[in-house]
């Protein structure tokens, strides 16, 4: 089984999950009645109409639990839309930004921030604040409510070019931000002012994560520094041997990940908590999880510390993605079975097969979250079935041209495509009182 490294960041967050890829499909399926977009902005007032062409990069499959809608096109070099916890998308557009409301696809508010048309842009949620930071536009840094799209304050960056992340932490916010110089980039790690924006300090180096201890910087070389929330001054350092390796936070760690390998350090000490290394069949990295698997065990670790290893039967194989609970870890294993384990302890509560749409495809789909991704065998265009992992509705189809996947705490899944958007509601697919404590909805047997 091939290696499978996924590392995404949901809630508050910047989309950038990738869909998995596929070649081959009957193009007959998907000649379907798609539901209407939502009503356009103020100032557009032609009626809402049926999208006309089948092959567009993203189709609702299913009335309930599917929205489809439509996005501003976006002024060159913007980069993607973000997706506040609280429901709002905020989209780049010629003259500032354009927040939706998720669940709807309403246009919510315009902020207009005269951006220059030739000069990259981007935008990011501040993860513990309902703000947005635009980076960019002009060589500045803009903070925007995400609620009502007012700016708070303004401050000038020269070669802003990229927001990557953005912490709240009491009256400072972390930034780390791509910027050029001629021909060099690298990523800045800024202390700001919460109310004002007013620099406090700025670290730079190639590439930067933003944890719940302290920000911790990446070296061309691959080495770590963690640096001193007050001043911006080194701490730590620790070596990884592993340039270019990406990052994520995870509670008070940060994860490295690079080539099918992967560590976890402490990020208030630098010490080495997690060395995950071959033979791998996966490794995931969401949620305030880390989970990876080999043919024989699936391993667990989380923000909270929690760690576990559970044994799996010979050849079962682990894991293909996965839903988090309160109390339990779902996985999906090689064979295609659900996997409901223990969240303290890792101990096997049950396990059940997908629902009877899957069965076809179970060795090639993944879960995520309550939804089950399913790419189709020689498909054009890498088109891939999200179906409701629960009741195993087909929700929608997507194409390799849609570039994300993010969730709100609302429960609501968003897709995103040029100047398209659905929106998933798998939690309309159940009646009320009728709703499963298990996430899935799966019968436990053992």
């Amino acid at each position: 089984m091939p290696v499978v490294v996924a590392a995404a960041v949901f809630g508050a967050a910047q989309v950038a999950a990738s869909w998995p890829s596929a070649d081959g499909f009957e193009a007959g399926e998907l000649d379907v009645e798609l539901p209407p977009p939502a009503p356009a902005p103020p100032g557009d007032v032609a009626p809402p109409t049926r999208a006309d062409t089948p092959p567009a990069p993203v189709r609702c499959r299913s009335d309930i639990g599917c929205l489809r809608w439509r996005l501003p096109a976006t002024p060159p070099g913007a980069g993607p839309a973000a997706v506040t916890d609280g429901g709002v998308l905020a989209a780049l557009v010629p003259d500032g930004l354009s927040g939706f409301d998720v669940r709807s696809g309403s246009w919510r508010w315009g902020a207009s921030l005269e951006l220059q048309t030739a000069a990259p842009a981007s935008v990011v949620p501040v993860e513990g604040a309902d703000t947005l930071v635009l980076v960019g536009a002009g060589n500045r840094l803009v903070a925007v409510d995400a609620d009502t799209g007012e700016p708070r304050w303004e401050q000038g960056l020269a070669g802003a070019v990229g927001a990557r992340a953005a912490r709240a932490a009491g009256d400072t916010w972390y930034l780390a931000v791509r910027v050029r110089e001629g021909l060099t980039s690298s990523v800045a790690v800024l202390a700001v002012d919460a109310d004002t924006g007013e620099r406090r300090w700025r670290r730079d180096g190639a590439n930067a994560v933003l944890t719940a201890a302290r920000p911790v910087l990446q070296d061309v070389d691959g080495t770590l520094r963690g640096l001193d929330p007050t001043d911006g001054e080194g701490v730590w350092e620790r070596a990884t041997e592993r340039p270019g390796a990406r990052l994520a936070p995870l509670g008070e760690l940060v994860v490295v990940t690079a080539s099918g390998h992967g560590l976890a350090v402490d990020a208030a000490d630098g010490t080495l908590i997690e060395e995950v290394a071959h033979p791998l069949s996966s490794l995931f990295v969401r949620d305030d999880v880390l989970l990876w698997g080999t043919d024989t065990t699936v391993e667990y670790l989380d923000g909270g510390r929690r760690r576990w290893t559970t044994e799996l039967p010979p050849g079962t194989g682990c894991c293909s993605g996965f839903a988090a609970a309160a109390d339990t870890v779902t996985t999906l294993t090689g064979r295609g079975e659900l996997l409901e384990l223990d969240r303290d302890t890792g101990e096997v509560l049950g396990s059940g097969a997908l629902p009877a749409p899957f069965t076809a495809a179970r060795g090639s789909a993944w879960l995520h979250g309550p939804l089950v991704v399913v790419p189709v065998e020689r498909a054009p265009r890498g088109l891939a079935q999200v179906h409701d992992a629960a009741t195993g509705t087909h929700l929608a189809d997507v194409t390799q041209d849609a570039y994300g996947l993010a969730r709100t705490d609302a429960g609501s899944w968003v897709v995103l495509a040029p100047e398209l958007a659905l929106t998933l509601r798998p939690d309309e697919l159940t009646a009320p009182g009728q709703a499963s404590s298990r996430p899935l909805g799966s019968a436990r047997t053992r």
